[in-house]
């Protein structure tokens, strides 16, 4: 099997997809136990997957969103949605 083949379903894995048509799990697998370049990519990959699940948290409301910028260390009010959604930012 082709290294782009296998962190296409390395990928894919990660995400919780299906992986690619004629690619099982034993294969993939097994690829990764004897080839080092895919293994180091496989691990690089999902260690940077943990990074992005711990910085996403948990999702945002509008009103978590508010709040971080009404308290903003600026101490400046929050912006009118009109500032938003005018499109005349630059006042």
């Amino acid at each position: 099997m082709h290294c782009s083949r296998v962190r296409t379903a390395v990928s894919a894995r990660l995400d919780g997809e299906e992986l690619p048509p004629g690619v099982t799990d034993g294969l993939l697998d097994a690829h990764l136990a004897g080839c080092a370049d895919c293994r180091l990519w496989s691990e690089r990959a999902s260690a940077l997957d943990g990074l992005l699940d711990r910085l996403r948290g948990p999702p945002h409301t509008g009103a978590a969103r508010t709040g971080v910028v009404i308290s903003s260390p600026s101490g400046d009010p929050a912006p009118s949605a009109a500032y938003w959604t005018d499109g005349d930012r630059d006042r």
